[in-house]
């Protein structure tokens, strides 16, 4: 059996190592981060296809927050190792949307394209428990078409 989870870790890491410009690396970071975070999140919630998550990002940390469909919160916490003063976050944070938007994320021929889509919003909050921190916005379906698909009945939460 080949491990294929182990052998893209690898090639992520491979590339991610080759990648010499700070910002570039510390977004690619942050990519892999949360779409290992979807993923597990995934898995761990009975293949829940749809998620609304929202980042929140200040120098210090970045928050991964949702609602599971029980409506129960759940927060996730990235410590960044990159230096994100000096105005270097929010250039990381427009370049972790730029590769979230732009990576292609082929399927099999037996289901349709995921969607996955970021929205960044360059202001900071003002309010509220993440008042100071900038916000980005993620939206995830899983099987798009399946609400149309009546053989799909039941799977589409």
């Amino acid at each position: 059996m080949e491990n294929l989870m182990a052998k893209s870790m690898t090639e992520r890491y491979a590339e991610y190592l080759h990648t010499g410009d700070l910002i570039e690396r510390a977004a690619k970071n942050i990519y892999y981060w949360v779409m290992s975070t979807l993923e597990s999140n995934f898995w761990g919630l009975q293949r829940t296809v749809t998620f609304d998550v929202d980042l929140y990002a200040n120098e210090q940390k970045i928050i991964f927050a949702f609602c599971d469909p029980t409506g129960e919160r759940h927060e996730f916490a990235y410590y960044s190792t990159h230096n994100c003063q000096n105005g270097n976050l929010p250039k990381m944070l427009q370049r972790f949307v730029g590769i979230f938007n732009n990576t292609k994320y082929p399927l099999s021929d037996k289901i349709s394209s995921p969607v996955f889509r970021a929205y960044y919003y360059d202001d900071k909050v003002d309010v509220g428990k993440y008042k100071g921190y900038y916000h980005i916005n993620i939206m995830v379906d899983m099987l798009p078409d399946a609400a149309d698909d009546p053989a799909n009945r039941g799977i589409y939460a």
